[in-house]
Parts: C-alpha cells; structure tokens; sequence
C-alpha cells in the first residue's frame, strides 16, 4: 500500500530552507566528528544541533493576506515566543551527554518526522549541500 503524503501548511519555501539547515547541520556535525578523528581527540569540542520552535505567533507572516476567522484559528495552535525558544535553551543548556550532535529537537527530542525526511534525502546530498554552500561562501 502508497503511504500517503501528510500536506504541510507552510510554505514550499520555509520547508525547503528547513531541511537545508538540519541537512547542514548533519553535515556540519560530521565534518567535526571527522575533523576530531584526524587530530586523533577523544571527544567533540564542539557539537552542532537544529532546533525547531514549532509554529510560534510572530510577525513572519505580516505580508501575507489571512482572513481574520483564519488568523482567529491559528492563534488557538501558535506557540509564544518562549515555549519556542524553549528548544535553544535546551539544546544551550542540556549536557553534552545527552544531546546527539546534528541532531533536529523539537519539543525537547530528537525531531522523529523530519529525522526520516532527513534519512530519505540521503548523505549524497547532504554532503553535495555542505560542498556547494562551502564553494558558495568561499567566493
């Protein structure tokens, strides 16, 4: 049987800018976790984590007609600014330990719907990402 596909809300922008930042961020984690192997050290000095604040009330969406019912709607499922910012305290404050570095959080756990999303694009082009924003930003 076809899974069927769950349609996103946001916009085909906003995702796509979502999934760069986690496939960097794997990428990112990688590339330290490599770059720790070569100087031969035995743990990250530095680790990497995405966070995701869920669909926080903000002025993101200012230019954008919405009728008033739609807007009235969306307010009963928007998160404030510090329950979204919760994740980057978490991600800032939480040990080491217990955080895997690349990782997405959202909601204080590793991201399991975007994780697979992540999984299915693959490493190819997670790493063909890394090297073109590299070459990118090098110029």
């Amino acid at each position: 049987t076809k899974k069927k596909k769950r349609k996103s809300f946001a916009p085909t922008g906003y995702c796509d800018s979502k999934l760069m930042n986690a496939l960097t961020c794997r990428q990112l984690a990688l590339e330290l976790q490599n770059q720790n192997q070569q100087e031969q050290q035995t743990s990250n000095t530095i680790t990497t984590y995405a966070v995701c604040p869920g669909f926080c009330k903000s002025h993101l969406g200012r230019s954008v007609a919405t009728p008033l019912f739609v807007r009235g709607i969306m307010r009963l499922f928007q998160r404030t600014s510090a329950q979204g910012a919760q994740n980057i305290v978490l991600v800032t404050m939480e040990d080491r330990e217990k955080l895997v570095s690349g990782a997405l959080y959202q909601d204080g756990k590793i991201e399991d719907g975007t994780t697979s999303v992540l999984e299915g694009v693959g490493m190819d082009a997670q790493k063909e990402l890394w090297d073109l924003t590299k070459e990118l930003s090098e110029k």
